[in-house]
């Protein structure tokens, strides 16, 4: 399983498309092998009756009125039968073609075909031979007088074959029969299956070969993004006018999403170029270092909205946040903004990754969902499966994001959410109190590219605030190595629960303390970020 994580995009869908295909072919393979395998006994069945039937025309009228014991016919006789039978086994392709009847219990062989060796020494079956190994559903044809088919194994071999009780015109009952040996059926059904098989494979490989035309064009804009952007890292954040000049290419050429992340790697190297060239100018070798990871510190940082209060001219609502990385950089995110007059937009999430792959990946993250959000009418849910797929499809360092966004509608309080496997937000109600919301969610971006995302609602009274965080609160961990856990975050806010005490800050700020207050000298071991989000109303405008 660790090896299939670890294979590209391209390799991934191969082999999906591979194991589909060889499920398929088994199963069409199976089916296959039923039917035919129904079609040739029906066949057989159907030439076994006629030939059963043949036997009793073979058989002079009155033979079996004849037949009281040992003695009812000669050996000469019974040869002759036994030849006629014999001979008309082999031209209808049958071994055995014979007549039965009961005396008390006892079933008694009459006349059939034979091995040519077997009469010409003369060891062939004799008249009135007691059948002892008969098999059931002779026994029971005798009894009800029905026809039956069966498959079964005696001293002769194995075989299937029908049994056909019929009657003289004295009464007496009698049964003839038509075997064919179970190897004849076996091979039958065995050619069915090699045929079936070799059509399959030629199908599969016409497929095969033409999906895997198809997924190469597609994935080839990914692949190479996948390695513009590790070249990007390998590179010093440089990637040189050959390398930047095919990025720009892919974003002037596609005008999907792949052509907008292409456009947001130009943009992060251009930035990153700045801050490097500038490092180049100013610091020795072993300061440039760490303001490389100053720098980048800056740039994650400058990808986030960090103003507060963000909108003061807003009176019917206000938020603030803070982001702590355990690192120099990180991957915790979070974002906000107006879509338009009435609608508030709110995200936080939470890269598996540290350092500057989950920064990139962050950046990445944040963008697309900046991008589809601001783009149109979308729903919160389809925002989410959107931004998923995308991220899915251009993970070279197979990284996941647990996110929360939402969508607040300032007139009405009502905001419409969205849980991709985040940490549950917490509500400080007016008249309730502190609450954990017991949310709809799903799983981490990119760990199923193709998941639908569902959506929820939350409704915020006038002075209600939700608090979003990432599991950098809830997991830090003392010197005891306990977790810090929901129910302290629930004991720090209880202070803040009164709508209109102290500013908004104070809600984030007591928070951040007290979780560094409870690790103390327990080194920072992931990202911190808060969302803080209070609802005034329309009232207050």
């Amino acid at each position: 399983m660790a090896m299939f994580r670890n294979l590209s995009i391209k390799q991934k869908l191969l082999w999906g498309i591979f194991f589909v295909s060889l499920i398929s072919i088994s199963i069409d393979t199976y089916l296959t092998y039923t039917d035919e395998k129904k079609d040739i006994l029906e066949g057989i069945d159907a030439s076994l009756k006629v030939a059963a039937y043949g036997v009793s025309h073979i058989l002079p009228p009155e033979f079996h009125d004849r037949i009281k014991d040992q003695h009812s016919i000669s050996d000469k006789e019974h040869l002759k039968n036994v030849t006629l039978l014999t001979q008309f086994a082999r031209e209808t392709g049958l071994k055995y073609v014979y007549s039965y009847m009961k005396f008390g219990d006892r079933i008694r062989y009459i006349s059939g075909s034979d091995e040519l060796e077997d009469i010409q020494k003369g060891t062939y079956d004799r008249f009135f031979t007691v059948y002892d190994t008969a098999p059931d559903s002779m026994h029971r044809s005798f009894a009800d007088g029905k026809i039956r088919y069966d498959q079964y194994t005696d001293q002769y071999g194995s075989f299937r074959s029908v049994f056909i009780p019929l009657k003289t015109a004295n009464g007496k009952v009698f049964i003839v029969g038509a075997d064919v040996t179970m190897s004849s059926l076996t091979d039958r059904l065995n050619e069915t299956v090699v045929s079936s098989v070799l059509f399959e494979l030629g199908v599969f490989m016409v497929l095969f070969l033409s999906v895997y035309a198809i997924i190469s064009r597609a994935v080839k804009p990914l692949t190479e993004l996948t390695g513009y952007t590790e070249a990007l890292i390998e590179q010093n954040f440089n990637w040189g006018e050959l390398i930047r000049s095919k990025v720009i290419s892919i974003h002037e050429t596609k005008h999907d999403e792949v052509g907008k992340l292409a456009k947001a790697l130009v943009q992060m190297e251009t930035t990153l170029q700045t801050y490097i060239v500038n490092l180049k100018e100013t610091t020795a070798a072993k300061e440039r270092i760490e303001s490389e990871l100053a720098i980048a510190r800056n740039i994650q940082m400058g990808f986030l909205p960090q103003t507060f209060p963000a909108f003061p001219e807003r009176t019917d609502f206000d938020l603030h946040a803070i982001l702590e990385p355990a690192k120099e950089v990180g991957g915790d995110l979070y974002d906000y903004f107006l879509v338009d007059e009435n609608r508030l937009f709110f995200l936080i999430g939470d890269v598996s990754d540290k350092g500057v792959p989950a920064a990139l990946f962050m950046a990445v993250t944040k963008t697309l969902f900046e991008t589809h959000a601001l783009e149109g009418n979308a729903s919160i849910s389809e925002i989410m499966s959107r931004v998923n797929q995308e991220l899915s499809r251009g993970n070279p360092w197979q990284m996941f994001v647990t996110a929360f966004a939402g969508m607040l509608d300032l007139k009405t309080g009502k905001i419409v959410y969205s849980d991709a496997g985040h940490e549950p937000p917490v509500l400080l109600r007016v008249e309730q109190g502190v609450e954990i919301l017991r949310k709809k969610g799903g799983p981490a971006l990119c760990f199923f590219d193709d998941f639908s995302y569902e959506s929820d609602t939350i409704q915020l009274r006038p002075g209600d605030a939700l608090v979003l965080y990432t599991d950098g609160v809830t997991e830090a961990m003392n010197s005891e190595r306990k977790l810090f856990s929901a129910e302290r975050i629930k004991q720090a806010l209880q202070a803040n629960i009164e709508a209109e005490v102290g500013p908004l800050s104070a809600i984030t700020q007591r928070l951040f303390e007290q979780v560094k207050l409870f690790a103390k000298d327990v080194p920072q071991s992931d990202d911190i970020a808060i969302l803080v989000i209070r609802y005034y109303g329309t009232a207050s405008r």
